[in-house]
């Protein structure tokens, strides 16, 4: 397994929170793709998840917030400038941890 080779539990073991990301998040996602491994193995652990979403049809869950980079920020941004996106993204749900407004 992948994570295995890349000692993914091992780089979790500090971790504060768990960011992966999918292109279509839905149920699938959690049946043998990358997504469904990493926040199986982050909830295993006791952190929390961001998973960052081109689009979803799935919505976040105890210890799992989901954003849709196409809802968020709409088709256009979101396929154009994804890494901006992605940033913003993250650094919002960092400052919000930060300011207490959201658990980790």
């Amino acid at each position: 397994m992948v994570a295995d080779v890349v000692q993914l539990r091992e780089a979790m073991a500090g971790a504060n929170l768990v960011i992966t990301g999918e292109g279509l998040l839905d149920s699938e996602s959690f049946n043998g793709k990358v997504v469904g491994g990493v926040t199986g193995m982050a909830h295993t652990a006791g952190h929390p998840v961001l998973v960052v979403a081109g689009e979803s049809t799935v919505e976040g869950r105890e210890n799992m917030a989901v954003v849709s980079l196409v809802a968020r920020f709409g088709v256009e941004r979101s396929w154009n400038a994804t890494l901006a996106c992605v940033q913003d993204v993250v650094t919002e749900h960092l400052r919000d941890i930060e300011i207490g407004r959201q658990r980790p």
